[in-house]
């Protein structure tokens, strides 16, 4: 069993506990957050729900999440997504307080639906993630870009501000 000692930095051991492990615990709820919505079961005992293929609807509930990667620059925050198949009008991005959402709808096509599959992987439906910024940012002069799939969410990071010294009189 590994000893806490070799896990976490010296500062975050002397810190205590709770504090070190706030990371860790902040990290399981966003998991859940974004895997498990609360409105899932929501139709399930609605009799309405039953009178239609009940898949179709259970499956509409269910959103896809996209693969993310945070990265720290010097001046700003980089945030990339996976959004094979999405248009770039069909991306809404929001931030707001210290939360980073962005959510689009991939479509299944019409024509498609008559067909028969041998396999049926793609995920359709809704797109969405959720995640926490881990410094303040300038949301005015943030900008995105989708290429090959890949949205990139620039951030400008704040500048850190020198703490003023006031004399005691």
């Amino acid at each position: 069993m590994p000893n806490v000692r070799n896990i976490l930095p010296k500062k975050q051991r002397e810190a205590g506990a709770g504090r070190a492990m706030r990371p860790f615990t902040h990290s399981m709820e966003e998991f859940f957050e974004n895997r498990f919505p609360r409105r899932w079961m929501e139709g399930f005992f609605d009799p309405e729900a039953w009178k239609g293929p009940f898949w179709n609807d259970f499956d509409e509930t269910f959103e896809v999440f996209p693969k993310v990667d945070i990265l720290d620059r010097d001046d700003s925050l980089v945030i990339r997504a996976e959004m094979p198949g999405i248009k770039k009008d069909d991306i809404d991005i929001t931030i707001a307080g210290d939360r980073l959402t962005f959510e689009a709808k991939r479509e299944f096509k019409e024509e498609e639906k008559k067909d028969e599959f041998y396999r049926h992987e793609m995920a359709y439906g809704r797109l969405f993630r959720s995640v926490h910024l881990p410094v303040e940012v300038m949301t005015d002069d943030a900008k995105a870009e989708l290429k090959d799939g890949i949205l990139e969410i620039y951030l400008p990071k704040v500048e850190a501000t020198t703490p003023y010294r006031v004399k005691v009189a």
